[in-house]
């Protein structure tokens, strides 16, 4: 049946009202408020007896209350503040857990997540979560699952396994220093990284970048924690290594002659500074000179080169460094050919441990006068800055190094001098006739 129009009778007017009434208002947030109370069971019928404090949270239509793990009489308890008076301590546990569950109200939302009360609960009286691990749990995970099973499988080095275990305990102490015992993951906040980038400096004594690294390493295991989705959003994602740019250190041409032509009586000095010269001349780290076999030594094109996949060695980037071998090179590897050591091992050169050569590395710097810490990366850096100093392009000295990205080999191996800025200013004016 067909509803008769009202259009002229006082009550069609009336609905018309508030049906524009309705539309116009705005509506009321009562219905998905969040709101945090404290009060007492009891506290009427026993004024005179310690009764309990509970908290209770709700949220639209949902309730829940539970203790507050204290008591009091009901005369020193004011519910519209939410204190205890005459007991400071109590008063502050009662604020904190206020602001906990606003807190984890606040991340739920912000997150697109479904409030759940009982989560609410539990991260304000800071119990655990059932599921969801805590932050300290959560570090021990990530370390079984990545850590542990990246040594078993090959895919981590013994050294990095060692760095990365004293990362973990520096972590573990500075998760439990700021956030207590069994923190939950949701305890973790975006400032914390910046805190733990200072805690690293003040308490350990650790240089800058090396604090960022630490914490670059605390982000993935949160996003670990994301993946799992114990947490909706990592906290550190904003997070970004801001790394010092250090002078990184070479030696001249005219430092490593003077390195040629010191007088050095010691056999085995004469050992250790042939072993740094060489070095310098084909930028091999410690770690490929000491496993360097005449296998490794091929020709190309008439012209004798070392041929190392890295991956076999420093496990890293799996490509191969191409390593030409000049004069001074040669006479070296020449020079120890027969060496006994050099035999009984099946290697090129008879080198010692890495912590020998650079103590034997300081006598000889005291011999020749130089200023600079002589060590073995340091004699990498050198070849590095003198092949791209004399011209050779990045990539090739990228591909001399065994990087797979140039950015590595300018950040870390190189040190552009005047001298080749002004050289290669020239060339270019040479070439377009620029005055």
């Amino acid at each position: 049946m067909k509803r008769p129009k009202l259009n002229n009778s006082r009550t069609s007017h009336a609905i018309n009202r508030l049906d524009r009434q309705k539309a116009t208002k705005p509506q009321s947030t009562r219905a998905t408020e969040f709101t945090v109370a404290f009060f007492q069971r009891n506290a009427r019928t026993t004024p005179n007896k310690d009764c309990q404090v509970y908290v209770l949270v709700t949220y639209g239509h949902d309730r829940l209350s539970y203790s507050a793990g204290m008591s009091c009489k009901p005369g020193l308890f004011d519910q519209s503040t939410g204190t205890v008076k005459n007991n400071a301590e109590h008063s502050k546990i009662l604020a904190a857990i206020k602001a906990k569950a606003n807190e984890c109200y606040a991340e739920m939302k912000l997150s697109n997540r479904p409030i759940d009360l009982q989560i609410i609960k539990a991260y304000s009286l800071d119990i655990d979560i059932q599921g969801i691990p805590s932050m300290l749990e959560c570090l021990e995970l990530f370390w079984n699952e990545r850590i542990e099973t990246g040594l078993k499988i090959g895919d981590l080095e013994k050294g990095s396994y060692l760095k990365l275990r004293a990362w973990h305990g520096h972590l573990s102490n500075f998760i439990r220093e700021r956030h207590g015992l069994r923190p939950p993951l949701m305890a973790i906040v975006p400032a914390d990284a910046k805190a733990c980038v200072d805690w690293l400096r003040e308490k350990k004594n650790h240089s800058n970048d090396v604090a960022m690294r630490i914490t670059s390493h605390l982000k993935r295991v949160l996003e670990f924690a994301t993946a799992n989705e114990w947490i909706q959003r990592n906290p550190f994602l904003m997070f970004r290594k801001k790394m010092q740019n250090k002078r990184q250190e070479s030696l001249t041409i005219q430092e490593v002659e003077a390195i040629e032509n010191a007088a050095i009586a010691s056999d085995v000095l004469n050992l250790v500074r042939d072993i740094f010269l060489f070095c310098c001349y084909t930028g091999l780290g410690y770690s490929e000179v000491s496993s360097l076999t005449p296998s490794n030594i091929t020709e190309i094109n008439g012209q004798k080169c070392i041929i190392q996949v890295r991956d076999k060695i420093r496990k890293k980037t799996n490509l191969p460094s191409v390593v030409p071998l000049g004069k001074e090179a040669l006479l070296i590897l020449e020079r120890y050919r027969n060496h006994p050591a050099s035999l009984q091992k099946g290697v090129c050169l008879p080198v010692q441990a890495n912590q020998k050569i650079n103590a034997y590395l300081k006598q000889i710097q005291h011999v020749t006068g130089i200023k600079k810490r002589l060590t073995t990366h340091v004699a990498r850096r050198t070849a590095a800055t003198y092949y791209l100093n004399a011209g050779m392009p990045l990539t090739s000295v990228s591909a001399l190094l065994g990087h797979s990205d140039t950015a590595t080999t300018t950040r870390h191996y190189t040190t552009v001098t005047p001298e080749t800025v002004v050289r290669d200013f020239q060339a270019i004016k040479r070439k377009t006739k620029l005055d």
